[in-house]
């Protein structure tokens, strides 16, 4: 009899060790909000079912919505995210139909922006790894397995791959790759790892990633074959996320020089501007040029094809500028440090207006800017005169989304509660007024 008890605890035991679930992505099932403004707080279940599944916090005190009213806003929806014992959000950002929040344990949790209804988690890195801001690429063939340097002989190998769009986010080692829509993990840090410590998020044209390294290289990492395809040295640190448009790639770095590399038919650097100190942050670098903050208190702006300079000289602030710059339609916004929030004319590089209290825009809808000054409180601008139609405290919230090209305003808390503002008479959201570029027809 004790020998056969021995031997049930031990098959005990087995059965408990076989069904421990490896971390991985946890998929949500999706639930569509009845009508547009929706408040449900999503039950511990939705994410795991295990011992340790996240618990709901009571939420915390909500800006009322007749607070809210009274700058012509509503709550679009309204969601709860539930966090395990000890996790706050750190980070959210908008990204085309998704926001994406950051933990303090580095779990990458995704949000339709449209409905507000949580899809997907992930744990990207261990806690208190580095990690970096995602970007997307739409419709890319990438196939399920790396396919290293036989893919690049032979092309073939990922012909037959259905496109889908994916979200690439990036630590200090390695880059991992998702399908947005579905969470599925496409590519490890164990698939493309860094053969150097990268010092910066990453831009990407579907094909390639690309990355600055701790010693200056700007770095084109395939991802079909998990491969560095080229990398250039730069004589000085970059800290600025690498930027991508139209087949060239946009470096700016600590050696005050902001220049271009062409991808095609070969890659090479074919032009470059000095500007009058480094370059920190994140610039703009789009359809409507390259607009570059500088830590030497000016804004530049060039023409993303041959680096002619768009104004007559470059916009002088009275701080550095260390910030990320904003960039919508006609204006562009950039906070100084230590100085004041300027709206610039896109077109002359003149000053349009400047508020010393501003901080960042949340949304450019028709003619109103939607700005958070240092004290919490929005302020709704009109975005040529610089006038305050009114103002609301939004104290209650953390994380505020920096958006000049949705028109919606992404707001949260870091026990996870969040929140879409939208004119009280605004039309529904697309995904199309969602995204950041338009997809090509």
């Amino acid at each position: 009899m004790r020998a056969l008890a021995m031997w049930l605890m031990l098959i005990a035991c087995l059965v408990v060790i076989g069904c421990e679930e490896t971390p991985g992505t946890v998929v949500l099932q999706p639930v569509e909000p009845a009508g547009h403004v929706t408040t449900q707080e999503v039950g511990p279940a939705s994410y795991d079912s295990t011992s340790d599944a996240p618990t709901a916090e009571p939420p915390v005190v909500i800006i009322p919505e007749e607070d809210i009213a009274a700058a012509g806003l509503k709550y679009y929806w309204s969601h709860g995210l539930d966090l395990y014992p000890g996790e706050t959000v750190e980070r959210m950002v908008q990204l085309d139909e998704n926001l994406y929040c950051l933990t303090n344990d580095n779990y990458l949790l995704t949000v339709a922006a449209k409905t507000g209804v949580p899809t997907w988690r992930h744990q990207i890195a261990e806690p208190g790894l580095t990690v970096y801001e995602p970007v997307h690429a739409d419709e890319v063939p990438l196939p399920d397995n790396v396919v290293g340097i036989d893919g690049i002989l032979d092309p073939k190998t990922i012909e037959d791959v259905i496109p889908f769009d994916l979200v690439m986010i990036n630590t200090l080692t390695g880059l991992m790759v998702f399908d947005r829509t579905t969470g599925r993990v496409v590519r490890t840090p164990a698939q493309i790892p860094f053969t150097f410590a990268a010092n910066t998020g990453g831009s990407t044209d579907g094909a390639n990633f690309f990355v600055a390294s701790s010693g200056g290289e700007i770095a084109a990492i395939r991802l079909a074959e998990g491969i560095s395809a080229w990398e250039i040295v730069n004589d000085d640190l970059v800290t600025a996320p690498p930027g991508y448009y139209n087949n060239f790639v946009y470096v700016g770095g600590e050696n005050n020089l902001f220049f271009a590399i062409q991808l095609t038919p070969i890659h090479k650097v074919v032009w470059s501007q000095a500007t009058g100190g480094p370059i920190t942050t994140t610039f703009y670098v789009g359809p409507r040029g390259a607009f570059v903050p500088c830590e030497d208190m000016r804004i530049y702006a060039f023409d993303p094809l041959s680096g002619a300079p768009l104004w007559e000289e470059p916009f002088s602030a009275r701080g550095a500028c260390r910030q990320p710059i904003q960039v919508a339609e006609s204006t562009v916004f950039q906070y100084a440090d230590s100085d004041r929030l300027y709206a610039i004319n896109l077109f002359t590089g003149k000053e349009r207006w400047n508020m010393p209290d501003g901080r960042r825009v949340l949304a450019v809808i028709d003619e109103d800017v939607y700005v958070l000054d240092k004290n919490k409180i929005l302020h709704v601008v009109n975005e040529t005169t610089g006038e305050i139609k009114v103002s609301v405290s939004l104290a209650d919230f953390d994380l505020f989304v920096r958006n000049t090209t949705a028109p919606a305003l992404f707001i949260g808390t870091k026990d996870g509660q969040l929140r879409c503002l939208r004119p009280i008479d605004a039309e529904p959201l697309t995904a199309e007024m969602l995204r950041a570029t338009p997809r090509p027809r």
